[in-house]
This record gives C-alpha cells, sequence and structure tokens, in this order.
C-alpha cells in the first residue's frame, strides 16, 4: 500500500457530497475509492480500503475519473490501457472536450457527466499527481508512475516502455495546410511558472526566423509579430486550435518548442521531437516517458543559470518571490544558446 494515499470507498448507497483541500466540490458516488487526504469533510462516511485494484475488480467495468487538465488526462491514457492489456476492464472517464480526444486514441471512454453509469464502480483521480508539488516523495516520480502507483499498480507490474501510440488518421484532416516546413512554438502556458514573457517569445521568434526557421506560434495571443524584413516567416494563428487539431499540427511539425503541458503532451503520442523549456521543474518529471527521450526529446532547465533547484510553484529565493521566476526572466539570448544545437538538428532531419 502506498504511503502517499489513503484510499476509500463509498459503501452507503447513496452518493455522498465532500469539498477538497482545494475548496472544490467533489461527490463520491456509491462504489467508488477516493484520497480522502483531498477531503475536507462532507456528508457521509467512507469505508476504508487497502488497495484500488482489490476493491474495484470483479469483471464488471470500472473507471478511471480525471476531470482536468489536458496533460494530465492523457498521461492517463497509457496507464489504462497498460490495466487493459493485462485484462482489466476499466474505461476513462473526464469532461467532453477530453473524453473525444481520449476515444480518438483508441481508449473506452465516457464523459464525467454521463449518468447512465451510476454505481458503477471506479475511482476519482482528480488532485491525485498534484501532492507532487507537497509531498517530496512524489517529487522524484513522473506523474505516469503517480498515477499507476496509486492505482495499486507495484513497480514490478509496469511496463518496461508505456505505450504512447496513436494513429493520426483518426483525427481526420486539418484545414490549416502549410506548403513549408515549420516549428511549433508556444511560449506561454498555465500560470506564471510555465510562461515567457513576450519579449522573449518575441526574440526567439526572431532569431529561428533569421536562421530560415519558419515558425507557427500556438497557444495565447502575445501580439507576436515578426522582424522587419522577415514578414510571413512567423505565422501567428488567428484562431484558436482545437485539441484535435493541434495533434495534426503536431503530426506536421518538424519540432516544437513547448513552455506547457498539453502540447508537451501530445507530442508523446505525435512522436514529435520536442524540446521543452523548463523553468522550476526538471526534465526527469517531464520528459522522462517521452517515447523519443532523450535524443529526440530534450529539456532545457533553465533554473540550472541560477545554481537553482526545481522548485514548483513555491520559490525559495527572495528575489524570486519578489519579482517572479528568474529562471524564466533571463537574457534571450542565453536560452536560445542552450537550445540552437538541438533544434537545429531537428529542422535538418
Amino acid at each position: 500500500m502506498s504511503k502517499a494515499f489513503d484510499w476509500a470507498v463509498n459503501l452507503t448507497g447513496r452518493d455522498q457530497g465532500y469539498t477538497t483541500n482545494v475548496q472544490s466540490g467533489i461527490t463520491v458516488e456509491k462504489n467508488v475509492v477516493v484520497d480522502t487526504q483531498i477531503l475536507n469533510g462532507g456528508t457521509g462516511n467512507l469505508t476504508p480500503v487497502r488497495s484500488v485494484l482489490d476493491t474495484i475488480e470483479g469483471g464488471e467495468p470500472w473507471f478511471c475519473q480525471r476531470t482536468f487538465a489536458i496533460g494530465d488526462v492523457l498521461m492517463l491514457v497509457p496507464v489504462v490501457r497498460w490495466l487493459r492489456h493485462n485484462g482489466h476492464n476499466v474505461v476513462i472517464r473526464t469532461v467532453d472536450d477530453m473524453f473525444e480526444i481520449v476515444r480518438l486514441l483508441g481508449v473506452p471512454a465516457f464523459p464525467s457527466n454521463f449518468r447512465g453509469n451510476k454505481g458503477h464502480k471506479g475511482v476519482i483521480l482528480d488532485f491525485i499527481v498534484e501532492k507532487d508539488h507537497t509531498v517530496p516523495y512524489l517529487q522524484k516520480k513522473h506523474r505516469v508512475d503517480i498515477y499507476a502507483e496509486a492505482i495499486g499498480l507495484e513497480k514490478n507490474e509496469l511496463p518496461d516502455v508505456w505505450d504512447w501510440s496513436m494513429s493520426l488518421s483518426n483525427f481526420g484532416e486539418l484545414d490549416f495546410i502549410s506548403e513549408r516546413p515549420f516549428v511549433l512554438f508556444q511560449g506561454r502556458g498555465s500560470g506564471v511558472r510555465r510562461s515567457l514573457p513576450r519579449e522573449t517569445i518575441e526574440w526567439l521568434a526572431t532569431a529561428m526566423n533569421c536562421e530560415g526557421i519558419d515558425v507557427i506560434y500556438i497557444g495565447e495571443d502575445v501580439g507576436l509579430k515578426p522582424a522587419k524584413g522577415l514578414e510571413g516567416k512567423t505565422r501567428v494563428a488567428n484562431r484558436k486550435f482545437s485539441l484535435r487539431e493541434l495533434f495534426l499540427l503536431m503530426g506536421q511539425a518538424k519540432a516544437i518548442i513547448t513552455m506547457d503541458s498539453a502540447p508537451l503532451w501530445i507530442s508523446h503520442f505525435a512522436k514529435t521531437p520536442t524540446i521543452a523549456l523548463l523553468g522550476p521543474t526538471r526534465s526527469s518529471e517531464r520528459l522522462s516517458k517521452h517515447p523519443l527521450y532523450p535524443e529526440g526529446a530534450i529539456g532545457i532547465e533553465l533554473a540550472q543559470n541560477f545554481d537553482c533547484q526545481p522548485c514548483f510553484e513555491n520559490p525559495s529565493r527572495k528575489d524570486c518571490q519578489q519579482k517572479g521566476f528568474l529562471c524564466l526572466g533571463q537574457d534571450p539570448d542565453v536560452i536560445y544558446s542552450k537550445m540552437r544545437d538541438h533544434l537545429m538538428r531537428f529542422w535538418k532531419a
């Protein structure tokens, strides 16, 4: 039994409402397992269990529920694939926009608001991998491995290589067609710890343009403009791409440079050469399960320039506490010098 979780099952025969440690609500349906460490209280009682798998197995279908964070839902896919490969009758339950993507990846799924499965067994995995921000034991683990451990898989039961396969044809066609090779660039993600300043994004895009690399910038519109004389080389999407379209774009790109987890995890499935610009996180925590790692999936750890240890959301340096993460605001020339050789290798391949 994992020392990081405290699992319990709702055997009361009726749904139980709880608040979580982040003050959002959660409903624990009958026969559903949840980590009680994420609960702040509510109605009813839960019965402690030693193992998620031992509690919910029995032949009938059961579900793993993850209802937020695109990257975290995608990380659950190879774990469920492995469970199904080993005879477990498990599906993924998630929100509408992700449920369609999971199905396109060939994994049975249904939306989290679907009530036709009332009474089915399952496990709620919301807020589980987020524990790596506060539990030192989990900070050393990749989130795929945290999922596997939480569900109840022992280390000797894990695959040597996780299954990140996909059929791009399942995703249809993309009406955004580039006549020239391109690199995808995403410089701002969820939260300040995954976002570069707009000036840095523009500097990096211009540096790539000057070396003959076409750039398609995806994500939040930061007002990116190509340098004078290089118009047409940097293309900023005039619309937000859907997740399905991002899979297709990734399948065409020569490489991706990203700060955020969603494009990073899509690149696992698309087998896209990847440069992950990591501020207060480690390559081992983000990239070690990428099927191309390390030769074709590179982590640039920006904190190393400040002799820092990855600090997640809680910087220990006073100057970072006051000014934001210094590693993200450093000279873009330094950042580009660290990524250039990898980028040119991917571009010329």
